[in-house]
C-alpha cells in the first residue's frame, strides 16, 4: 500500500499528533501499511511521486514517522528528532542512568505517572524515542538496530 493523504487525511494525522504538541506538518504524508505513516519533504512533487509509484514499488520514500496503534500515534525516533522543536507535551524526562537503560532495550520504571499511553522519551536535551506508560512500567519501542548492545 502507498498512499500520499489528502488534506482531510492529513488533519486527522496532525489532530493525532496534537497530543505530542505538534500542530502542523508542512511535509507529505504517506501511508504505506495499514497503520504506519512516513513524512517525505523532498524535491519530487506530488504528482511526480505518484507517478513514479505507478512505475516501481516504493514503499521506503521518506522518513518513518510513526504508527497508528488504537487511535493513537506511537512515533518513530527519526519523526522525534526531526520534530524535536514542536513536541511539548507527552515527554517523560528520564536520567542518564535509566537512559542507559533505555539504549540497552530494557523497559524502564514509569515514574510514578498515573496517565496511561505513548510519550516521547527524554534525556537532557535528546529525544530518545517513543515508549507507552503502563501499570508500573515505560514500554520500549527502541528499534533493535539502534539499541546498544550489552
Amino acid at each position: 500500500m502507498f498512499e500520499i493523504l489528502d488534506r482531510g487525511k492529513k488533519d486527522r494525522i496532525i489532530d493525532l499528533v496534537s497530543e505530542y504538541g505538534i500542530e502542523k506538518l508542512n511535509q507529505l504524508i504517506i501511508q504505506t501499511g495499514k497503520e504506519r505513516f512516513r513524512i517525505f519533504s523532498g524535491n519530487i512533487s506530488k504528482n511526480e511521486l505518484i507517478k513514479l509509484s505507478d512505475l516501481v514499488k516504493i514503499e521506503g520514500v521518506g522518513l518513518y514517522f510513526g504508527t497508528e496503534v488504537d487511535g493513537k500515534i506511537r512515533l518513530g525516533i527519526d519523526a522525534c528528532h526531526l520534530l524535536k522543536d514542536k513536541i511539548n507535551k507527552n515527554v517523560v524526562e528520564i536520567s542518564d542512568e535509566k537512559a542507559e537503560e533505555w539504549f540497552g532495550g530494557r523497559e524502564i520504571s514509569n515514574e510514578g505517572i498515573k496517565e496511561r499511553g505513548f510519550v516521547i522519551i527524554k534525556n537532557k536535551n535528546d529525544l530518545l524515542g517513543s515508549g507507552k506508560i503502563g501499570e508500573e512500567r515505560i514500554l520500549n519501542f527502541l528499534p533493535k538496530e539502534r539499541r546498544i548492545r550489552q
